[in-house]
């Protein structure tokens, strides 16, 4: 599940970039907004595109886009012995 937020938010510099398509910029608006606890969010893949009503697959190319142009930044935790990933945070940028 999302969580129990009512409104996304979306930075005007995020809007106005043309380079990112809209569903990208409501994802962002979705990470900023499970943001607000840690200053990351840990929701999957899955859990947005549920939300968005897109693809996992589609979910991970526009985190990818927003990552190469600087909007998120991304964190994997892996377990020390088996490198199996245990958690992945995606930090907002303050663009």
């Amino acid at each position: 599940m999302i969580g129990d937020f009512q409104n996304i938010v979306v930075p005007v510099s995020i809007l106005r970039d043309s380079r990112i398509e809209d569903s990208g910029k409501l994802l962002y608006g979705l990470v900023r907004s499970r943001s607000s606890g840690f200053g990351y969010c840990t929701a999957k893949n899955k859990e947005f595109a549920f939300q968005l009503n897109l693809s996992a697959k589609r979910v991970s190319f526009l985190l990818g886009k927003l990552e190469q142009l600087g909007y998120l930044r991304r964190e994997v935790i892996r377990d020390a012995e088996t490198n199996e990933i245990m958690e992945r945070r995606l930090y907002p940028a303050n663009k």
